[in-house]
């Protein structure tokens, strides 16, 4: 026999799901185009050795389109981006790589993995015009929160992945895990990204006579910040919010019987979500992370007394995206 809680965690979860739409609303409207922002004339010198000019030239004016603080010029410079090949012997060590800088300031340089010369353009000029001088200290700086928009709306990037992880609880005084798996589908942008993520965990052997907490289910929205816009390896924290189903199996007694129930609640659940991030420069991504929810709601059993409760939660798991 399954027993519903008292109304007021749906009527919670019903205001969630409002609350959810209404954020996916807001990030519609901040991400929509704007009047045009102030960009940065640049004009583009490249030095390719013994490789296709030509072809790496519009690979470099194709990457420079994607980020809303430049644009291509021909004539009337604000900045220079030079970019060069170099090929090192093999008796020095071999490989190829892509070195640049700016106005001959902030010079970085990138290896070229073997065919893959448009991810060390990517990753350089990410660097490179991260950095301009230029685009720290011109006018376009007054209007950062524009010049995110329009940089996630150009630049930004779509992955979908996986989590494995074991969600945690203290239920009736001792601890409950059980293990999960999640879709994660998410959009980036150099130092942040916003995502969206389904989760279910269940308790594979609840033989137990025991309160436990057998199945928890979450829907969420997440917004997180890395610790470096430019490095593979990155720190990450960030805010999720959503709706968080959780379901009970414990004893309790009917008609002076005693027997196994169960019971479920529903409603907001907002945490914290933090960990690391590895090859952020690749196609996929590995991260290892934590979580902790705090649900706005109280499991609580009015009809028969299962559980009466509330129930924090802390993840601990590992995923990739790509």
């Amino acid at each position: 026999m399954t027993t519903l809680l008292d109304d007021a965690p749906h009527r919670a979860a019903s205001r969630t799901l409002a609350l959810l739409i209404a954020c996916l609303c807001g990030c519609i409207a901040w991400l929509y185009p704007s009047s045009a922002q102030a960009q940065v004339a640049t004009c583009i010198q490249v030095v390719s050795g013994g490789q296709d000019g030509s072809s790496l030239n519009r690979l470099v004016e194709s990457e420079l389109a994607r980020h809303p603080s430049h644009k291509l010029a021909k004539t009337n410079c604000e900045t220079t981006l030079r970019i060069e090949v170099i090929e090192v012997e093999a008796k020095l060590g071999g490989g190829l790589f892509l070195t640049g800088s700016v106005d001959g300031e902030v010079p970085d340089r990138v290896k070229v993995q073997p065919g893959r010369m448009d991810r060390a353009v990517e990753e350089l000029l990410t660097v490179l015009l991260h950095n301009d001088p230029r685009r720290l200290s011109g006018p376009e700086r007054a209007d950062w929160f524009a010049q995110q928009r329009k940089s996630f709306r150009v630049r930004g990037i779509n992955y979908i992945g996986a989590e494995v992880y074991e969600v945690g609880a203290v239920v009736d005084g001792r601890l409950a895990t059980l293990p999960g798996l999640a879709l994660v589908a998410r959009r980036e942008v150099d130092w942040f990204h916003f995502g969206v993520r389904v989760a279910g965990a269940n308790q594979l052997n609840s033989g137990d006579d025991r309160l436990s907490l057998t199945t928890q289910v979450t829907a969420q929205l997440e917004a997180s910040l890395f610790s470096s816009a430019t490095a593979s390896t990155a720190a990450f924290a960030g805010l999720v919010a959503g709706l968080e189903y959780q379901r009970f199996r414990g004893p309790t007694t009917l008609n002076g019987q005693r027997s196994i129930e169960s019971a479920t609640a529903a409603g907001f659940s907002p945490g914290l979500r933090f960990g690391l991030e590895l090859g952020r420069y690749t196609t996929t991504h590995g991260l290892v992370f934590a979580q902790l929810l705090f649900p706005t709601f109280a499991s609580h059993d009015v009809d028969t007394g299962v559980v009466d409760q509330w129930t924090p939660s802390v993840s601990i798991g590992a995923g990739m995206v790509f």
